[in-house]
C-alpha cells in the first residue's frame, strides 16, 4: 500500500496499537487486511459456515497511485528584444489518482470450531523515511479431547503458522512535478553581495526571489533541496547588467543507497532559474550620524526653535563611489508631538531630492523632550518602621516637599486625608490617638499624573497611669453613721480619701481592687482599701493602699492599734451603742491576730461565713449566724461600689444560708458581700469566675 493512504487513514497509529495487543486495533487490521475464518468443507469444496453459507473472502481497499506527466504551462521569460513575455514551456506535473485493490481473508477447514485455537502477533519494520513492512503472524492449533467417532483417543494436533507481509512505501520516484518551482525574475541593486559559499544574497536571496516548495509531503521521503549560483555579465543590454543562473538541485535521500555503490548524481535532478539584475546605483543619504537624543527638562527652552541646531545633517553619497550627486539636494520637515506642558518629541525628517524635485531617499532624527523623576523630600519621613510615637508626645511629621522640580511643571498641590492632622496640606502633624493610622497624600500638578504617598503612623501608650489619695484618716462613729451610713463601700469614702488618677494619655477609671477590715479592742475598726487606676489603653497603675479608721478615739495611731491587738486576751471594743465582747476563746468570739478574717465571729454571736464554693461559677452559698431573731440583709457589690443584689429577710436565731446565682450579678471578678443587722455589720470578699 502507498505511504499517502497509510498516513491519511491513520494506519500508522493503528499498527502501533496492534503491536501492543490492543483488541480494537487488531480488529481493524483484520477487517481491512484479512484474517482466518474457521469453517466446514462444503459440497463444492469451499468453506461454509454452520448454516452452509459460503464465506466471502474478498476485501475492497482503495489505495492511491502517484502519476507524473509532461505538460505545457505559461511561464515568464525575458527576451532581449521584447523584454518580459509570457510563453508556454515544457513542465512536469504530478498528482494522485485512486488505485482500487482487492485483498482477501483466509480459511481453515475444521470439524469442531470450538476446539481450534488461533493467536495473532503484529510487528513492523519502518525506516527513518517511513517506508517498511507490517507483519501479521497467526498460530493455529487443534485442542480436542475425548474419543472420536471411531472410538479412538484424540490429542493436540500440529501447530500451523501463517504470516502476512504488508509493504508500505512510495509507488513513484521523486519528480520535478512534485515541486512548486520559482520562475525567472529580476531585481534592482547597485552591487552584488555574496555569502561564504559564493551564492548571491541581498535582494537576490531565495527568500526574496523565490525557492522551490515540495508539495508531496504526505509520502515517505526525506527531500534535500540546494542551489548554486553562477553570475554572468550581460553585454550588451541597456536594461540589465548581470544575470544570475541559479541551479536548483533535488535529491530523495531515502532513494539514495550509498552502500550499493550508487552515485548521488544518478539520483539528483536539476532545475534552472534565471535572475536578471538591473544595476540601479544612485545617490542616497548617509544617515549613520543621525542619532536620537534627549533634552532634560531644565534645558528645554521656551521657544523650541532654539533646539534646531541640535539636529545633525546627513551626507549625500553615491552608491558607486566613482559617481557624484551634483543634481541632488536636501529638504526637511520638523514635526512636533508634545503636550501642553512641552513634553514629548520633535522629529526632523531629511529628504533627498533629485533633479525632478522627487524624493528618492529619507531619514529622520528625533529629540525627546523629557524630565527626570521629581524628588520628594522626606528626610525624616515616618514610615512605620521607626520608633513609634507615644501618645504623650507631640506628633510632628515630616512635611511633603517637592525638590528640584522642572520649572515648566508648574506648582504642586499636596493634600492629606488624616482626620487628626491640624491641616489638610503637606504637613499632617497633629494629635493622633493610640493605634495605627494611615495618612494618604495626594500630589497633583498641571503637567504630571497624580502621585500618591502613604505614611503609616503608629501611636502607643507605654506609660502606666498613677493613682493617689489620702491615707489613715480617722472618722468618729457618729460621722460614720451619718455621713457614710456605716457602709464601708459608701461612694463618699472615695471622695473623702481624694482618690484621683493621672495618665499621659487618657484615664479610663479607678478601681477598688481589694478591701479588708480589722476590728480593734478600742471601739475602733480599720478599713483598708486597695485602689488601682486604668487608662484607655488598658495599662494599670501600681496598687495604692489607703486606710480609714472608724473610732471615737481618733488620736489612735498605728502603734496604738498594734498595741491593742492581743491574742487570747479578753477585752472590749465599743462602737456607738454597740458592744463587742472579744474573748480569747476562738469559739466564743473573734480571735484577734494578724490573720483574722473580716466578718469573723463577733463576741455577741454574729458570724458571716466565707461563701462556698469560692471562687465559683453558677451558684454559691453565703452562710451567716445570728444570736437572736431579727431582720438581716445580705448585699453584693462590685469593685466600684455598685450594688448588684440585695437579699432581705426575717430570720430566727442560729445558722442560715442564702444562694446567689451568677445570672443575677451580670459581672465577673472580685466582689464583696456584706451582712447588715440592727447591731452588726460585716463584709467579705468572693471571686466570680468567667
Amino acid at each position: 500500500i502507498s505511504c499517502k493512504v497509510f498516513k491519511e487513514n491513520g494506519w500508522d497509529q493503528i499498527v502501533e496499537d496492534a503491536t501492543l495487543g490492543d483488541s480494537s486495533a487488531l480488529a481493524q487490521l483484520a477487517a481491512q487486511f484479512g484474517t482466518y475464518y474457521k469453517g466446514w468443507l462444503g459440497p463444492q469444496g469451499g468453506l461454509v459456515d454452520a448454516h452452509g453459507v459460503p464465506y466471502q473472502y474478498d476485501i475492497d481497499y482503495m489505495d492511491s497511485m502517484c502519476v507524473c506527466a509532461d505538460t505545457m504551462l505559461p511561464v515568464n521569460t525575458y527576451d532581449p528584444q521584447l523584454g518580459w513575455v509570457t510563453a508556454d514551456a515544457d513542465r512536469r506535473y504530478c498528482f494522485y489518482e485512486p488505485d482500487p485493490m482487492v485483498f482477501s481473508h483466509g480459511g481453515i477447514a475444521v470439524n469442531c470450531a470450538e476446539n481450534v485455537q488461533c493467536t495473532e502477533e503484529v510487528w513492523s519494520t519502518f525506516d527513518q523515511c517511513g517506508q517498511g513492512a507490517i507483519y501479521r503472524k497467526w498460530k493455529i492449533w487443534r485442542e480436542c479431547t475425548g474419543l472420536d467417532s471411531l472410538g479412538h483417543a484424540q490429542g493436540s494436533g500440529d501447530t500451523i503458522t501463517k504470516t502476512q507481509r504488508i509493504w508500505v512505501g512510495n509507488n513513484c520516484d521523486l519528480d520535478p512535478g512534485m515541486f512548486d518551482l520559482p520562475q525567472d525574475t529580476s531585481v534592482e541593486l547597485c552591487a552584488l553581495q555574496y555569502d561564504g559559499s559564493g551564492n548571491v544574497v541581498g535582494p537576490a536571496h531565495p527568500d526574496s526571489v523565490g525557492r522551490p516548495e515540495y508539495t508531496f509531503d504526505d509520502d515517505c521521503r526525506i527531500v534535500g533541496i540546494g542551489h548554486v549560483d553562477k553570475v554572468l555579465e550581460v553585454i550588451p543590454d541597456d536594461t540589465f547588467c548581470y544575470k544570475i543562473l541559479r541551479t536548483w538541485c533535488f535529491v530523495d535521500w531515502c532513494a539514495y543507497d550509498k552502500s550499493s555503490g550508487q552515485s548521488m548524481a544518478d539520483t539528483v535532478f536539476k532545475y534552472d532559474q534565471t535572475i536578471y539584475v538591473q544595476c540601479t546605483c544612485t545617490c542616497i543619504l548617509e544617515c549613520s550620524e543621525l542619532i536620537d537624543t534627549s533634552i532634560a527638562c531644565e534645558d528645554i527652552p521656551d521657544d523650541l526653535a532654539d533646539l534646531y541646531p541640535l539636529f545633525d545633517v546627513p551626507d549625500i553619497i553615491h552608491e558607486d563611489t566613482t559617481m557624484t550627486c551634483e543634481d541632488f539636494y536636501l529638504s526637511d520637515t520638523i514635526t512636533f508631538d508634545t503636550t501642553d506642558c512641552g513634553f514629548g518629541s520633535m522629529t526632523r525628517t531629511w529628504y533627498l531630492m533629485d533633479e525632478d524635485d522627487e524624493r528618492t531617499d529619507s531619514c529622520d532624527q528625533t529629540i525627546y523632550l523629557s524630565f527626570d523623576s521629581i524628588t520628594i523630600n522626606r528626610r525624616y519621613r515616618y514610615g512605620g518602621d521607626a520608633e513609634p510615637f507615644n501618645c504623650s508626645d507631640s506628633m510632628v511629621l515630616d512635611p511633603v516637599e517637592i525638590l528640584d522640580a522642572c520649572p515648566i511643571l508648574g506648582s504642586f498641590t499636596v493634600i492629606n486625608d488624616s482626620p487628626y492632622a491640624e491641616s489638610n496640606g503637606n504637613d499632617a502633624s497633629g494629635n493622633y490617638p493610640v493605634g495605627v493610622h494611615y495618612v494618604n497624600y495626594t500630589i497633583t500638578s498641571e503637567c504630571l499624573d497624580t502621585i500618591y504617598l502613604v505614611d503609616t503612623i503608629t501611636v502607643i501608650d507605654d506609660v502606666n497611669p498613677l493613682v493617689s489619695g489620702f491615707s489613715d484618716p480617722c472618722v468618729s462613729l457618729m460621722e460614720w453613721q451619718t455621713d457614710f451610713n456605716s457602709d464601708p463601700l459608701n461612694p463618699n469614702i472615695r471622695d473623702m480619701l481624694v482618690i484621683t488618677g493621672t495618665d499621659n494619655c487618657m484615664l479610663d477609671t479607678i478601681l477598688l481592687v481589694d478591701f479588708d477590715t480589722t476590728v480593734f479592742t478600742m471601739d475602733s475598726i480599720e478599713y483598708r482599701y486597695m485602689w488601682q487606676a486604668r487608662d484607655s489603653s488598658g495599662n494599670l497603675s501600681t496598687i495604692l493602699e489607703t486606710r480609714l479608721l472608724v473610732s471615737d478615739s481618733c488620736e489612735i495611731n498605728q502603734a496604738n492599734i498594734a498595741g491593742v491587738i492581743h491574742n487570747g486576751q479578753r477585752s472590749h471594743v465599743r462602737g456607738g451603742d454597740r458592744k463587742y465582747d472579744m474573748a480569747g476563746d476562738p469559739h466564743a468570739g473573734i480571735r484577734l491576730d494578724a490573720n483574722d478574717p473580716p466578718g469573723g465571729p463577733d463576741q455577741s454571736g454574729y458570724i458571716l461565713h466565707q461563701n462556698r464554693p469560692n471562687p465559683f461559677r453558677g451558684t454559691t452559698t453565703i452562710a451567716f449566724e445570728l444570736p437572736g431573731e431579727g431582720d438581716a440583709t445580705v448585699s453584693i457589690y462590685d469593685l466600684t461600689g455598685r450594688r448588684l443584689k440585695v437579699i432581705e429577710g426575717h430570720y430566727t436565731r442560729g445558722y442560715h444560708e442564702v444562694n446567689v446565682d451568677q445570672a443575677d450579678l451580670q459581672t465577673t471578678g472580685i466582689l464583696y458581700y456584706r451582712l447588715d443587722t440592727k447591731d452588726f455589720t460585716a463584709t467579705r470578699k468572693m471571686i466570680l469566675m468567667r
